[in-house]
């Protein structure tokens, strides 16, 4: 049998087997009792079924009890629980929705019954609604309505023939945590199916994993893009090896263009959004959307949205030519109020990469470029990384100094700042570090600590946290003076472990405190 791997809270009740107990009547309390149709049962099926179960005044699917989930039933003698498309349904059986406190007289209630042409079989098994209601949040709505007949002993289910293969394969794994070890390709993907429906994470994850290490081909990551799922967070691993392979199958847009024309919109968002297409400019990349649009989209409204809302977004306009971008201002595919908005982005990024080359040629002794990366949604805390080479390093001594680019926090702009310093006529010269801020209008306080590679390990290594208020004036940088606790001559020579490949690489790690 293939084990599951459960994590999360509780996972060692989750994780526990509880096989002694399926189907067993001495650890059960209620009686399950699975109707298998001979087609499958939709939102509008379910409602002609319960109409017959009445007088044919019940309210839409749609319309009650929208955040319950699954596929199944329950009945007493007054009221039934249906779900269907997803929706727990709470009905009188005449059709009408029911509050808890209503009372209804016996002889007020018609008697139920429908066609059973359509049922083909019928099992019933003992089960043990903790269990149940424990893995699946839909087991614990079904067996814990809130009703006072939600204590009756049985239960009831509909599912389709093409479930009940998965569905009887669900249940056991809910007791057990495993799968039969003759579990088939097509059976797992039905399983995964059928436990998203039912919501048993547990299931879906391990499904999704067993499926994930099979070969995929172009039909299986279709299928799995396609499918509308209840619980994508478990079902996202397999999207995403799935949008993968599309997308590697696929690099070359023209050797494979007629199979990409037929691919349905799921796919071609999978092979557009990659980044490693091999195509000579991204104006290939824009004129082949526009023709699988034009290709599967006649309607003018449906491309746009189609245009406007998947493909263009995952698509990089700055890469594309001025003359390009000129043609896609005036493509009427393309919503006016969208197409402005990226081709406006697309002109500001190419005039950035424009200013950043012409500072890199004239001012790159004074500013050294940075990369920042953000690690708060609010801007207030980033990484900056500033790599200097040794023979810039050099012309430091005796006094000199370096300022790098500017980065931006939260709105303030702030800078690094290296400096070769002698502290005391009796001290030895030093590298320092500070962290520098330009044009403080009020008091901005700030954390920051230091860091460095070296040669023994490779790896980061981190200095002391440090906190300093900028008020107004007080601009100039704050840090380290002496950052490696080492001589100037002892960290610029030809074997300090502080250059790595001719490279000395710091970074910073720099917060502002809000109150």
């Amino acid at each position: 049998m293939v084990e599951s791997s459960d994590s999360g809270a509780g996972s060692n009740i989750e994780s526990s087997d509880f096989n002694f107990a399926f189907n067993n009547v001495n650890f059960s309390d209620r009686i399950l009792t699975i109707e298998v149709m001979a087609e499958p049962l939709t939102e509008k099926s379910g409602d002609e079924y319960c109409k017959r179960s009445g007088n044919g005044n019940m309210k839409g699917a749609q319309e009650i009890d929208q955040e319950n989930k699954g596929l199944g039933l329950f009945f007493n003698s007054r009221f039934s629980i249906v779900a269907l498309g997803g929706c727990l349904l709470h009905y009188l059986c005449r059709g009408e929705v029911a509050n808890d406190d209503d009372e209804v007289a016996d002889d007020d209630v018609p008697t139920w019954s429908k066609d059973s042409s359509t049922v083909l079989r019928v099992k019933m098994l003992y089960i043990n609604s903790a269990i149940l209601a424990l893995k699946s949040p839909f087991f614990h709505k079904l067996l814990s309505n809130g009703m006072r007949e939600s204590v009756q002993r049985d239960v009831k289910l509909w599912i389709s023939a093409s479930e009940e293969d998965a569905f009887m394969e669900l249940l056991k794994f809910m007791y057990c945590g495993m799968l039969s070890t003759s579990t088939t390709p097509r059976l797992l993907w039905d399983l995964l199916v059928v436990a998203d429906k039912f919501e048993v994470a547990s299931c879906v994850c391990h499904c999704c994993a067993l499926l994930g290490s099979l070969p995929m081909n172009r039909d299986c990551a279709l299928q799995y893009l396609e499918h509308p799922y209840t619980m994508i967070d478990g079902i996202e691993p397999l999207l995403v090896a799935a949008k993968q392979y599309l997308a590697k199958k696929y690099q070359d847009l023209f050797e494979s263009h007629d199979e990409l024309m037929a691919l349905p919109l799921s796919g071609i968002k999978a092979v557009l959004s990659s980044d490693e297409l091999h195509v000579g400019l991204e104006d290939a990349v824009f004129d082949f959307a526009l023709e699988w649009a034009h290709a599967n989209y006649p309607n003018l409204e449906e491309r746009r949205e189609i245009l406007g809302s998947h493909i263009f977004p995952v698509r990089r306009f700055s890469r594309m030519s001025t003359h390009k971008l000129k043609v896609a201002f005036e493509c009427e595919d393309m919503d006016p109020s969208l197409t402005l908005k990226w081709v406006a982005r697309a002109f500001i990024v190419k005039a950035e990469e424009a200013e950043h080359q012409h500072c890199g040629t004239e001012c790159a002794y004074k500013r050294p470029p940075l990369k920042v990366i953000q690690l708060a949604a609010n801007h207030a805390k980033c990484l900056v990384f500033l790599d200097l080479r040794r023979e810039d390093c050099a012309t430091l001594f005796p006094t000199g100094y370096m300022k790098s680019q500017l980065f931006y926090l939260n709105g303030y702009a702030f800078f690094l700042r290296v400096q070769c310093i002698k502290n005391k006529a009796s001290s030895p010269h030093s590298f320092g570090l500070f962290l520098g801020m330009e044009d403080v209008s009020d008091s901005v306080v700030t954390q920051y600590m230091f860091a460095s590679r070296s040669e023994r390990n490779k790896e980061f290594r981190t200095i002391q946290m440090m906190e300093y208020t900028f008020d107004k004036g007080n601009t100039r940088g704050y840090g380290l003076a002496n950052l490696f606790n080492t001589p100037w001559t002892s960290f610029i020579a030809d074997d300090s472990p502080h250059f790595l490949n001719g490279l000395l690489h710091l970074r910073a790690e720099v917060i502002i405190k809000t109150h």
